[in-house]
């Protein structure tokens, strides 16, 4: 009894692990989290439907952001691909001042909506468990567009 316990918790550790170390370029491509992504691809950038551009440059990655009436670029510090398929990202906005750990998850048909937004420096969530922790809406489901 004592070994199937054991057995089980190292196969949930083993599991729940990410994956190997890699840089953030190279994770982000992996995950298949390059380029451009929109809610809806065919209207325009704007405060409701942000453009979110992953882009390596200088082998760095970079999320660049457009709502229309603005935008911003931000270096991404640390990428993990986990295992369980979701990828962790930390990313400091110079624009708000904030460095947040950003999670997102992939849908069934290989779009994906963030799972978790927290400032690392309050621990304060936007959003908690794909949702939005004032209003309790679901966060918002990103599409691969053509071009930047």
């Amino acid at each position: 009894m004592l070994r199937s316990a054991l057995l089980l918790v190292a196969i949930a550790l083993a599991i729940s692990r990410p994956s190997f170390a890699q840089s953030p370029a190279t994770a982000a491509a992996g995950w298949g989290l390059l380029g451009t992504w929109r809610i809806d691809c065919n209207a325009a950038p704007s405060r409701n439907d942000v453009t979110l551009i992953f882009v390596v440059r200088t082998g760095r990655l970079f999320h660049d952001r457009n709502w229309g009436d603005g935008h911003d670029s931000s270096v991404v510090s640390s990428v993990v691909a986990r295992t369980d398929g979701t990828i962790d990202l930390t990313i400091t906005f110079p624009s708000i001042s904030q460095t947040r750990q950003n999670v997102y998850g992939k849908t069934r048909d290989g779009h994906w909506h963030t799972l978790v937004s927290r400032n690392v420096d309050t621990g304060e969530y936007l959003i908690k468990d794909g949702k939005f922790v004032n209003s309790g809406i679901a966060s918002s489901v990103y599409t691969r567009c053509a071009g930047p």
